[in-house]
């Protein structure tokens, strides 16, 4: 009986030897698989606590700059209309250009010459314009000596029905660059109000010198006058005597002043240009 027990005993004892054998062996594969459970893979969608960093954000493209709508160039005279734009304006940069229409060459080239000189640019002649160039070009139709002047796309172009409204609208261009550094974006239309826009000098009564004349002449062209007036003699004798007219310079006009105290030339200036020397 005693060794019927002692054997049920050791049975037992191997029996559970065994089972506990079998629970350890299973035991790390349950918890792996809790583990998994417990733990969605990082690559799972929705997966939650992940240790990898979130994907950076794609960073937005860089805003366009934005531009208040212009004002009138500041000039002398005021131009007498402008129509403003937002942008940029224009302003003399490295490599531009100061050029002329193909056809204009001949007309133009004069004007083209000084204003490249006057703002720092190079003489593109009759090249095809490009972006910061500045385009002349006689065209279009209005008064005599009026202009029409663009500021768009960092380019200038001025045109006018003659080549003196070409001028004036280099003039625009010089002061209102010289002004604030820059021409303000849009469209300027302009025009003389009068026909003759001049200076009287009296040098019968006072000496100027010719270099100071020729300054003022200059600054009548900027100022867009077209008639320079000269007091040369006290009294007009009876009969007109001939008067020999400086080189480059048009038609003179023997003007009697009122009373026959004295005499006036009247110098017509619609083209001082580079040719004042």
């Amino acid at each position: 009986m005693m060794r019927k027990t002692k054997r049920h005993k050791r049975i037992h004892a191997i029996a559970t030897a065994g089972v506990a054998a079998l629970v350890t062996l299973a035991l790390p594969g349950c918890t792996a698989a809790s583990d998994e459970v417990r733990a969605p893979s990082p690559t799972a969608p929705g997966a939650v606590g992940t240790t990898t960093a979130p994907a950076a954000a794609p960073t937005p493209p860089a805003p366009s700059p934005t531009y208040a709508l212009s004002t009138a160039p500041r000039t002398i005279p005021a131009v007498r209309e402008h129509e403003p734009a937002r942008g940029p304006g224009w302003k003399p940069a490295p490599g531009a250009r100061v050029v002329v229409a193909q056809y204009d060459t001949a007309a133009l080239a004069d004007e083209a010459r000084l204003l490249a000189g006057e703002l720092g640019l190079a003489y593109g002649e009759a090249a095809a314009p490009r972006a910061g160039d500045v385009e002349l070009s006689v065209e279009g139709s209005g008064k005599p000596e009026s202009y029409t002047l663009t500021v768009k796309d960092g380019r200038v172009r001025i045109n006018g029905p003659d080549e003196a409204g070409v001028f004036y609208g280099t003039r625009t261009l010089k002061q209102a660059v010289r002004a604030a550094g820059t021409a303000p974006e849009g469209t300027v239309r302009d025009g003389p109000a009068k026909p003759q826009r001049g200076l009287n000098l009296d040098i019968a009564r006072k000496h100027f010198t010719p270099d100071w004349i020729k300054g003022r002449l200059r600054e009548m062209a900027d100022l867009k006058l077209n008639q320079l007036g000269l007091h040369l003699i006290r009294r007009v004798p009876a009969q007109p005597q001939p008067v020999h007219r400086p080189p480059g310079v048009g038609q003179l006009h023997l003007v009697t002043s009122l009373g026959g105290s004295g005499g006036l030339l009247a110098y017509p200036l619609s083209f001082v240009r580079s040719d004042v020397t």
